[in-house]
């Protein structure tokens, strides 16, 4: 069995510290409920796979807790699984906002690159399948030279394609050690 989640109350980018505790426990909280509702034929660890939220809005000054919910929703790590969200995925939809999206610029209407992402990192994940590029590389280290500031990535199951020269986020409650 696979379970999935998509929608996430835009309230919680102002309680990201309460989220990261928050998620994992409902994942456990529903494995837990499908596993005694099937009369134990639900695997108590069954995959769960999640979208991780699109990009808040084009204007920055509104990006607020965002950058800090999508680290809460991997339960601190940066990436799943770990050892808090075991056989946990995740499609990460933050180059896919909908600036013009009726539902806010978090929910894209493109829901088949969602889709996509999500397939590749099930069937790693839940399947075990080996090879997909389900994973982006990973920052490892920074150093910091006058104004400038250079990014060291892990090489990752794909290339960072930079679309853009302005803006990224960062969440500076979880620094890396340079």
């Amino acid at each position: 069995m696979l379970a999935g989640k998509y929608k996430v109350v835009l309230s919680n980018a102002a309680h990201a510290d309460k989220y990261a505790c928050q998620f994992p426990a409902m994942i456990t909280d529903w494995r837990h409920k499908f596993h005694q509702a099937s009369n134990g034929e639900t695997n108590s660890m069954f995959p769960f796979g999640f979208v991780q939220l699109a990009g808040n809005a084009n204007d920055t000054s509104r990006i607020g807790g965002f950058p800090d919910l999508r680290w809460a929703q991997t339960a601190n790590y940066g990436h799943v699984p770990n050892a808090k969200l075991q056989n946990v995925f995740m499609s990460v939809a933050m180059d896919l906002p909908d600036f013009n999206s009726p539902y806010g610029t978090v929910h894209p209407r493109d829901k088949e690159d969602v889709a996509s992402r999500l397939v590749l990192a099930a069937r790693a994940v839940a399947y075990g399948e080996k090879g997909l590029d389900f994973q982006g590389p990973y920052p490892t280290r920074f150093t910091v030279q006058g104004s400038t500031l250079a990014i060291e990535f892990s090489q990752g199951n794909s290339p960072i394609e930079v679309r853009s020269n302005s803006g990224f986020e960062v969440s500076i409650d979880h620094p890396i050690k340079g």
